[in-house]
């Protein structure tokens, strides 16, 4: 599976939205794997330990930092949707060239979105927002933020701001876009309690109706998310939502270009590049992707997880584009994301870049400021294959998992801010 879950532990709540299945764990770890450990159980519990309090003491001190309001949650989608969380941290209430907020993360969540609504044949033309808001939707707004648990007012504020100053092209759902703000007990936050009302309140505001019962909803298969490249996906969201939030000019202190260079110079140094040889992307599948974290996890490097790879990854890609001439906008990226359903990541970014996926993996493992792959050859490194229904290649085609689908709309968490779409 291309799902990154998380054990799932009581309280639980359920939508009856055809299995739509969430559980909330309250944990400090940057991720837990829903699937059995192939290790003996003290290896395992040792493992886990290691990997909390190494994520946990980095992201502690960053995200105190950088005024992200949130403990932290693990959310499961049992029907195959992505991991995601949100962070552990003081609600700092000062605008500053690191606090949006939330509101750049509630940018980046959307993005994810739209990433998998392309890959789902959801979004097929970018030149038509903003799209009008289907009558059916649970709210005439576009966006919408629900925050049950005594949030400051700003987070929702500056979220909405920006969201609603993001240019038409982006507006390219018919949809509401729910963000859902849920802190948890931390120094300066206060904490929420009867969550599993809230939690009930929060799916009947979403789908409108008592428990949930998404009537609305079409049915999609799950299998598209196969063509995701989560290397990329990542990278995308962060940096183009950092970039939007500075264009929308909603916040005079907050710099989001500051703010990359930071995430940039930091990961590097999480993930030991120039020189560390485990940096090696290969297809940006997200089992590769898995594989890499696992590496560095395993050597006791639980900061390089996926989001530095996938940042520091398209940090580069941005300058490759530059060093080759190649236009690399937003737009130009969400022209991959839409022909990878029709014919695979591969063929679609050269297709999209005139230039291929190996040649780009290429170019970074073997350059000097990376050096973790010198001996790196174009035509070695792996492809993801075009996978699902949408495939233009019967041969290619694998639409096995079309039962696996659910009715309702797209979901993304993570960084404090829940987004969903009704």
């Amino acid at each position: 599976s291309t799902s990154r879950v998380a054990r799932s532990r009581t309280p639980t709540f359920y939508s009856s939205c055809d299995g739509l299945h969430y559980a909330y764990q309250r944990t400090r770890a940057r991720r837990v794997r829903s699937r059995p450990f192939p290790t003996p159980h003290q290896r395992r519990v040792r493992r886990f330990h290691r990997t909390l309090a190494g994520r946990f003491s980095r992201h502690r001190a960053e995200n105190h930092r950088r005024g992200r309001p949130f403990g932290r949650f693990h959310v499961r989608c049992r029907r195959g949707r992505r991991w995601c969380s949100s962070f552990r941290g003081r609600q700092l209430l000062t605008e500053s060239s690191d606090n949006s907020f939330s509101a750049h993360t509630a940018v980046h969540e959307y993005l994810h979105i739209l990433q998998q609504a392309m890959l789902a044949g959801d979004v097929t033309n970018t030149s038509i927002g903003p799209v009008p808001i289907k009558a059916t939707s649970t709210s005439t707004a576009r966006f919408a933020c629900i925050n049950k648990c005594a949030s400051a007012a700003v987070f929702c504020e500056k979220s909405l701001a920006v969201l609603n100053a993001l240019p038409d092209s982006l507006k390219l759902l018919d949809r509401t876009v729910f963000v859902i703000f849920y802190p948890h007990t931390e120094v300066g936050n206060v904490e929420c309690t009867n969550t599993d009302a809230k939690k009930q309140e929060i799916l009947d505001e979403v789908y409108a109706g008592a428990n949930g019962t998404c009537a609305n909803g079409v049915q999609l298969s799950y299998n598209y998310m196969l063509n995701e490249n989560h290397l990329v996906a990542e990278g995308d969201a962060e940096y183009w939502g950092l970039t939007l939030t500075d264009d929308t000019n909603v916040f005079s202190v907050f710099d989001g270009a500051a703010y990359w260079s930071g995430k940039i110079t930091d990961g590097k140094t999480s993930c030991g590049v120039p020189g560390d040889t485990k940096f090696r992307v290969e297809s940006g599948s997200s089992s590769a992707t898995d594989s890499l974290v696992n590496a560095y996890s395993d050597a006791e490097q639980p900061q390089c997880a996926d989001n530095p790879i996938g940042e520091i990854s398209y940090a580069f890609f941005l300058e490759w584009c530059a060093t080759h001439s190649i236009t690399c906008t937003q737009d130009k990226q969400f022209s991959v994301w839409m022909r990878a359903r029709a014919v695979g990541w591969c063929p679609a970014f050269k297709e999209t870049y005139g230039k291929s996926w190996g040649e780009y993996v290429c170019a970074m493992e073997a350059s000097d400021e990376y050096n973790s792959n010198p001996s790196c050859v174009a035509t070695d490194v792996a492809c993801i294959a075009c996978t699902g229904e949408g495939c233009e290649s019967a041969a290619d085609s694998d639409s096995s998992s079309a039962g696996n689908a659910r009715n309702g709309g797209w979901l993304s968490l993570a960084l404090g801010a829940a987004v969903l779409l009704a």
